[in-house]
């Protein structure tokens, strides 16, 4: 009984150092890379998309000509209060506007970063153009 527990363990042992060794032999042949081609291909395109965002940012190059005319707005009647209080209340409306838009361009910056680190499809990547498509598509009609 002994003796055929230490024969297997030398089996597992001797099984182990084969492998060990045809794997050390064919990982001679591979360059060793810590990213592999798709980390590449998400680390250009978040650079590409967030070059857009920044000079969208300052050039509005996806913003309308023209004044948009628009209908009657019930969600804009209900908030009357607020929307009077805003008016009147300048410098708590830009404080808003700063903090709400810090807190969307930092969840942005790390989704995309989460992305292009550990992104494993082009998802993220879809879902964000279609939303930004169909956002400029809603701010110019």
């Amino acid at each position: 009984m002994l003796k055929r527990k230490d024969q297997k363990q030398n089996n597992i042992k001797k099984n182990k150092e084969e492998s060990d060794s045809e794997n050390s032999l064919t990982n001679l042949n591979e360059i060793p890379s810590k990213y592999d081609l798709n980390f590449f291909v998400r680390l250009v395109l978040s650079i590409l998309a967030m070059s857009m965002i920044f000079l969208n940012t300052i050039y509005g190059f996806f913003f309308p000509d023209r004044v948009v005319d628009c209908m009657e707005d019930k969600l804009f009647d209900w908030t009357e209060s607020l929307n009077t209080y805003f008016s009147i209340n300048i410098q708590h409306k830009n404080l808003l506007l700063i903090i709400s838009s810090l807190c969307l361009d930092a969840s942005e910056l790390y989704l995309i970063y989460l992305w292009t680190f550990q992104g494993k499809s082009y998802r993220f990547c879809a879902s964000l153009s279609i939303f930004y498509a169909l956002r400029n598509f809603i701010q110019v009609i």
